[in-house]
């Protein structure tokens, strides 16, 4: 027999998932202004370009200069506008984080490097849009129920490099079972899906100590899963063939009551160190959110839960055994020192923890509404549409090719023939007599008054008939320039010599 219900995951503070991945800087764009970083295939910015953006792009990625690299690629992006896969808001403190970077004139490969790794929390690369894996809330799941089987007994550890031999053992006492006797193998928690399309932000994770000041971790950049988000799935538990070892689990109600006790204390702890370090935004933020579903909680409908990243070692051991190792203590200790912050700067010195959020328990009846199958068809469609503009761009390209290479055949073959028509009219002038040449001077199209002039000057050195061809040529050009009638009285001189040898 099987036991199934409908639950809905409502996120209340950041939530990352980690699944090993980065926003390659060379694979997203950013708008400052709207504060957005928009991821996008490379293969789309490739067909976004023209040929003279392809150029940049090659110049830039031939080089080592991974800023000078990372710089040309943000700009010709941006310059093309190539489609993004999605959109992520940017932590106010990242943006000029962010502008500080690209400006950068000199740098050191590792330095930029750190500056862009953003990690990313776990998504679905189909609709690349985030989801909640099964496998984080059956963690917290068997997490709760293993503490809550213990029920505070402590374990002795004599030496702390056995430690996870003896949680093996301890594990496998309170579950009457080993890893093929688990019992949580009969519970099914499927990844959970968005209800509606979800927002992740990127933000600092920033370590401080619980009693105040500046942790010693080194900052970090996480997408996490923006509070306001919901995710649905279908709990499945199965009870245990007969026959087998594995021992049945408690009902799931039970199971989540188990999960809602043990966040519960890790909430009240939060509650504390926000207090120690005056960051009252957690009762405002956090705790205003998670009020709202105070009769629920109270009826045993909702159930507090702590997923993801920086939950703190408290939300992943068992009271009574908990043994966590500090930096320079003498001897594990039943709490961390410290605490990691989603902050909107860097150097912020307050934040809000991470992870936290209400599961519902709702009938399975209603069916499960998420937006994934929607979102999956968009960003296929979206795909579609980009691979299409692209191809009408590319046919676009090709035309104007060969529009221009028809372009430069024309204006090559007009240069050939206008050189051809200079180098016959140069051949045909230097097979010329000097006194052909003489003739021909004055009716050349950009033939200057003084060598008309030193072509006059000649005449009484030729004889006839050359020195008739010479007269009637120099009169052409005086009746051509409107000096064979009247002038000076030194070129009324020169046309009654002309008419002289005329006759």
């Amino acid at each position: 027999m099987m036991q199934s219900v409908r639950i809905r995951l409502n996120v209340m503070s950041p939530i990352h998932i980690g699944c090993g991945e980065v926003y390659e800087p060379t694979s997203f764009r950013v708008d400052s202004d709207k504060g957005k970083l928009y991821p996008f295939d490379p293969i789309d910015l490739i067909d976004s370009l023209d040929e003279s953006g392809r150029k940049a792009l090659d110049t830039a990625s031939s080089g080592d200069n991974l800023l000078t690299i990372i710089q040309e690629i943000a700009r010709l992006a941006d310059v093309a506008k190539v489609p993004s896969l999605s959109s992520v808001d940017m932590a106010t403190g990242l943006r000029k984080h962010y502008d500080t970077v690209m400006k950068m004139s000199t740098y050191k490969k590792e330095e930029v490097i750190n500056q862009f790794t953003l990690e990313r929390t776990a998504y679905n690369p189909n609709g690349a849009f985030p989801y909640i894996p099964g496998s984080s809330i059956k963690g917290a799941i068997r997490t709760a129920y293993l503490n809550f089987k213990n029920g505070g007994q402590p374990c002795q550890i004599d030496d702390m490099r056995k430690i996870n031999q003896v949680s093996k053992e301890l594990e496998k006492h309170l579950l009457n079972g080993s890893f093929e006797d688990d019992p949580f193998r009969l519970l099914k928690v499927p990844d959970l899906l968005p209800v509606e399309p979800p927002s992740t932000r990127l933000i600092y994770a920033v370590n401080m100590r619980k009693k105040g000041g500046a942790g010693k971790g080194p900052f970090q950049i996480l997408e996490t899963i923006a509070h306001g988000s919901v995710f649905e799935g279908v709990l499945s538990l199965s009870q245990p063939p007969k026959g087998a070892k594995v021992k049945p689990l408690p009902a799931i109600k039970d199971l989540l009551l188990c999960l809602n006790s043990f966040c519960l204390d890790r909430y009240q702890e939060d509650k504390e160190v926000m207090a120690a370090i005056n960051a009252d935004s957690f009762t405002k933020e956090i705790g205003g959110r998670i009020v709202k579903f105070k009769n629920a909680i109270q009826e045993k409908t909702a159930f507090l839960v702590r997923l993801g990243r920086h939950c703190g070692a408290e939300s992943h051991t068992f009271d009574g055994v908990r043994k966590i190792k500090i930096l320079k203590a003498p001897e594990p200790q039943s709490s961390a020192t410290t605490i990691w912050l989603a902050a909107e700067d860097k150097k912020a010195d307050k934040g809000v923890p991470f992870g936290w959020a209400v599961l519902e328990m709702l009938p399975l009846d209603c069916g499960v509404a998420v937006c994934s199958d929607h979102l999956r068809t968009e960003r296929a469609a979206e795909a579609e549409a980009r691979r299409a503009e692209a191809s009408l761009k590319a046919e676009a390209e090709a035309k104007r090719k060969v529009a221009e290479e028809d372009r430069l055949q024309r204006v090559t073959e007009k240069k050939r023939q206008i050189e051809e028509k200079e180098s016959r009219q140069r051949a045909e002038w230097e097979s010329l007599s000097e006194e052909e040449r003489l003739i021909r001077t004055p009716a050349l199209p950009n033939v200057t008054e003084q060598q008309v002039v030193d072509c006059f000057n000649k005449l009484d050195s030729l004889s006839s008939p050359h020195k008739e061809k010479l007269a009637g040529s120099i009169k052409q050009y005086y009746i051509i320039t409107g000096k064979w009638e009247g002038g000076s009285k030194k070129q009324i001189e020169k046309v009654k010599k002309l008419k002289t040898i005329l006759g």
